[in-house]
Formats: structure tokens, sequence, C-alpha cells
């Protein structure tokens, strides 16, 4: 506060250099006022500064969080499509020049690479798929004609069949709903033909729908010829498919 000689306060009239010193007080005052204000103002333009990084770091920050929860969601997707690679069992290999070997597998699950792999088939060697052909040593309608998936997708019979019989694909415990899987049977017959009369799935036809190619099953096979069936078999649900059949001739 500027210091004044007031004419109150003292009791006669001021000198006129009393009058002087009071303005040169005052507007030393006022000086000290407009620097006051202009460092409020500096530090009112500083802190306006200091929200607007605020508020960018804070837009960084949800940036960042919504980053962050987008890779979590990627990285569960991921665990959810380990596992179940896991569950399924599946084998992924590395071939180079042709040539497989145990070193260049990454064996999920536990799978014994010789006995789960080569000896089951269905690899790939170089350029070329070898799909794995069970040859059933018995005549067609001698045997169990079970099949398992666990000895390939092809099995060939050796003899001439000798009675019509369902055949027992089996194997599809551990099928999710939607897997599916193509199976053929080799069936060679000689003047007295048999055929495949029905479908069950691991030993049942509870749930079995089975649809013949041309709308028709076939009431015979094809004398001193081979007929191959094939099986598309898909799981829709917990214990319940739909085969698609049919059965083609070919020449002896």
């Amino acid at each position: 506060m500027a210091n004044l000689v007031l004419r109150l306060v003292k009791g006669t009239p001021l000198t006129n250099a009393e009058v002087d010193n009071n303005f040169s007080n005052i507007n030393s005052e006022v000086g000290v006022v407009q620097s006051n204000l202009s460092n409020t103002q500096s530090n009112v333009t500083l802190l306006q500064s200091n929200v607007t990084t605020i508020q960018t770091s804070l837009s960084n920050t949800q940036s960042n969080v919504t980053l962050l929860q987008s890779n979590i969601t990627i990285l569960q997707s991921n665990i959810i499509n380990v596992t179940s690679i896991a569950n399924n069992a599946v084998v992924t290999a590395t071939i180079q020049d042709g040539a497989v070997t145990t070193s260049k597998l990454n064996v999920l699950a536990n799978i014994n690479v010789t006995t789960d792999i080569f000896n089951a088939g269905n690899i790939f060697v170089g350029q070329r798929y070898i799909e794995k052909a069970n040859i059933c040593g018995y005549a067609f309608g001698a045997g169990s004609n079970s099949y398992s998936l666990n000895n390939g997708v092809v099995h060939v019979h050796t003899a001439n069949a000798v009675s019509n019989t369902t055949v027992n694909l089996q194997g599809f415990e551990t099928f999710n709903p939607g897997n599916a899987v193509s199976i053929a049977v080799v069936i060679p017959n000689g003047t007295s033909p048999f055929y495949i009369t029905g479908v069950v799935i691991d030993g049942t036809a509870a749930n079995v729908t089975t649809r013949w190619s041309g709308g028709v099953a076939p009431t015979s096979g094809n004398a001193s010829n081979v007929d191959i069936y094939s099986f598309s078999v898909i799981k829709t649900q917990a214990l319940t498919y739909s085969v698609y059949a049919q059965q083609t001739q070919f020449g002896s």
C-alpha cells in the first residue's frame, strides 16, 4: 500500500513537497499493481498450458488403454486357439527339401512322434500329401466291418465280399460339433456281389442320419467289380451325426 500523508491525520494543510511525495508514492504503487497483474496473467497462461498438456496426456492414456484392451482380447483369443489345438492333439511339422524329421516336429499334447505321426500316415513329404490306407486282409462281411479313424480314412478289403452288412465308423468320441471327415471303404465283389446296408457311428445308429447320393440307398453290389463307398461324416451336435454316402462302381 502507498505511504501517503493525509491532511486529516496531519491537522494542517499539506506542503507542496508532501503533495508531490503522495503522487510519487501512488505512481510507485500503481507500478507494483501492474507488475503483479502481469505476473498473474503469465501464471494463468502457464496454467492453461499445463491443463492442455494434462488433457493431451489423458487422451494418450485413454488411447493406450484402448490398445491394451485390444491386445488383451487378441491374447485371450490366442490362448483359446492354443488350448483348442492342444485339446485336439494337433501336430505341426516343418518340411525342408522333402524330408520330415522328428527334430522338426512341434508336438502338442504329448503325442508320440513315431507311433502317432509317421505310423498313422497322413503327412506331407515335399510337395506330396501321403494318406495312409488301412489294408483289411479279410473279405467284407467276414470280419468286424468296423473302421476306425485311428487306422486311417481309406480302408481297402483285399478279398471278395461274402455278405451284406452295416459298417461301424469309429473314433468320433473326441470330435467337436462342426468337425467333419470323409472315409472311403473299398469292397471287391466276385460273381455274387454284396453291399453295405447301413451306417452306425461308434457302435450306435441313434442320432445318425444317412443320406445316399441320388436319394436312394444301394440295394446290391456290382458283380465282378470293385465298389468304393464314401462317407462324409459331420458332427452337428453332441452325439449327433449327418452322413452323406455314395456307392461308386469300378471295373475289376
